[in-house]
């Protein structure tokens, strides 16, 4: 019998902090109190990645295809962390799966929640650093179809996924600093 579950649907869209949501027997037969069957937990990462880490002066930008719900908006590439994985190097094997190349990553995309997160809505947290190419041509081999680089005065020249648009924001920031 499958179960229905409680609490916010997990958005497609899951780029680290920890999410949990509680699985729970709530169907007709259910007793008075749901018991809890388990808890699902998932870690988010994403990669801001730019010309140079020093000096960044543009940001390569990724076009969804899917899922569906996301199809056409951009974002700064990036995925879930697996069971015993730490994030740097699920990050590293998302950028590699999505992308096709090596990055070096730098300091942390400063988020407004504690501990550097951005909010993805549900209780999920993305974490993201800056990262700069070491091997490798990007190309959309895996839930995108187009690519950009985008210089400081086009960042917002693309639709960002609303989750992504206080990643931007940051960079952007980061851009100015760097002049």
């Amino acid at each position: 019998m499958s179960l229905p579950r409680s609490g916010p649907p997990v958005p497609p869209r899951l780029a680290a902090s920890t999410y949990s949501r509680v699985v729970t027997d709530t169907g007709p037969c259910a007793p008075r109190s749901p018991r809890v069957r388990k808890v699902l937990k998932v870690e988010v990462v994403a990669a801001a990645i730019v010309d140079e880490l020093d000096r960044p002066q543009r940001l390569l930008a990724a076009r969804r295809t899917a899922p569906a719900s996301l199809a056409g908006g951009w974002e700064v590439p990036g995925g879930k962390v697996e069971p015993g994985e730490d994030p740097a190097s699920a990050l590293h094997r998302e950028i590699g799966e999505e992308l096709g190349v090596r990055v070096r990553l730098g300091q942390g995309v400063p988020g407004p929640l504690s501990g550097g997160g951005f909010d993805l809505g549900g209780g999920i947290r993305m974490r993201v650093w800056f990262a700069e190419l070491v091997e490798g041509k990007p190309a959309p081999l895996a839930d995108h179809d187009v690519l950009r680089w985008l210089g400081a005065g086009e960042l917002y020249s693309v639709s960002w996924l609303p989750a992504d648009l206080p990643v931007v924001s940051a960079v952007a920031a980061r851009f100015a600093r760097a002049r």
